[in-house]
């Protein structure tokens, strides 16, 4: 018999978190302040709230769903052909998103931290462990996340505070000098990534042992990671400046090299990495997570754990093949990407809800009648 695992709302709520923040908090400063220049913050701001209605709209499509996940929707609001077909598009969003970020955890440790290491093998390490994870299931994992979030805060709130004393508040001035274009330009970019990807989510919705305290977990989980986003644009903002901070690729790990205290505390970047790393970890290994369960299902798999392998294959080579450099992947993520998301992590979810709703008055006017 097959057992049914089962997560806190808790725990769900750090996970929650860990894929908001992930890969997120090493790109969104510079991502913003290239079109937003100082305004970046607002940004973050509009972004955080419209990323929260985000969020609602897939809780709201959940509910109208009745625990069913996001696979399930589809066969029973588009029917068994066309679901598939949705179906296919999701594992190809899944795997695009879980190579860029498995990518990207290449491309930083090869730059930053292990130069003379081939990017092969630190992306072979990381897609090993998530395939590990994978094998033990969601609720083992989850207690992981559950282990490492107190470090996570600990580390973050450590780096917030070293950096305060580089704060120059006139950094952020002026306000709204080049016009509201650039800030609904990164605004649309920062909804893509990573509000959008947040549609994953709903694959691990039904794990949770109290799903009305779960969808408020998922709230307070994006709420909590769009604060943390929003701390780092501010920072990168007011230490670096805007110019600064669009022209790095990595800027929170250069924001984090100004921490220490001379012949006391130093290199500290390196320490402070490791709060990005276990977050970009996470995210990672949910998108796997997604991406097996989603075709397990297409598959008609009854032990999806055992796709782990094979898929985590599939994800390593799609990473190596995604992008010449860093400089091409933010491109990507802050041009093209977005509009993907927009299709998938927002218009496909309000259809459903839509259609929902509607076969819902449909069968109460009948039963009226």
């Amino acid at each position: 018999m097959k057992k049914i695992e089962k997560i806190s709302s808790f725990q769900f709520f750090i996970l929650v978190l860990m894929f908001v923040v992930g890969s997120s908090v090493l790109y969104i400063p510079s991502v913003l302040a290239a079109s937003a220049k100082e305004d970046a913050w607002i940004v973050g701001v509009i972004g955080g709230l419209l990323g929260v209605g985000i969020v609602f709209l897939y809780i709201k499509t959940a509910e109208a769903s009745q625990g069913k996940d996001l696979i399930q929707m589809y066969d029973s609001v588009f029917g068994f052909i066309f679901g598939k077909v949705l179906t296919i598009f999701f594992c190809f969003y899944c795997l695009i998103i879980a190579a860029l970020i498995l990518r990207g955890i290449g491309d930083f440790m090869l730059t930053q931290i292990m130069p003379e290491t081939p990017i092969e093998i630190i992306m072979g390490l990381f897609i090993f462990l998530v395939i590990h994870a994978q094998k033990y299931g969601v609720e083992v994992f989850a207690r992981t996340a559950e282990i490492f979030f107190p470090w996570i805060i600990f580390l973050f709130i450590f780096g917030v505070c070293m950096i305060l004393p580089d704060i120059e508040f006139v950094r952020i001035f002026p306000i709204l000098d080049n016009g509201i274009k650039p800030i609904l330009k990164g605004t649309f970019s920062y909804l893509g990534f990573p509000y959008l990807e947040c549609l994953l989510l709903l694959m691990l919705l039904p794990y949770c042992n109290h799903l009305t305290s779960a969808k408020k977990s998922w709230i307070l989980g994006t709420i909590a990671g769009a604060i943390i986003l929003l701390i780092t644009i501010f920072l990168s903002i007011m230490v670096l400046g805007p110019e600064m901070t669009a022209r790095q690729s990595y800027v929170t790990y250069i924001l984090a090299k100004k921490m220490g205290i001379p012949h006391v505390f130093e290199r500290m970047e390196v320490i402070i990495a490791i709060f990005w790393i276990l977050t970009i970890f996470y995210k990672l290994l949910l998108c796997s997570f997604c991406l097996t369960k989603s075709i397990g299902r297409l598959l008609k798999v009854e032990e999806e754990k055992i796709l782990a392998f094979p898929l985590g294959i599939i994800i390593f080579c799609t990473a190596i093949i995604s992008g010449e450099d860093v400089v091409y992947l933010n491109d990507f993520s802050s041009n093209i990407w977005p509009f993907v998301g927009l299709q998938i992590g927002l218009l496909l979810p309000l259809l459903i809800l839509l259609i929902q709703k509607g076969k819902k008055w449909i069968k109460q006017k009948d039963q009226f009648n």
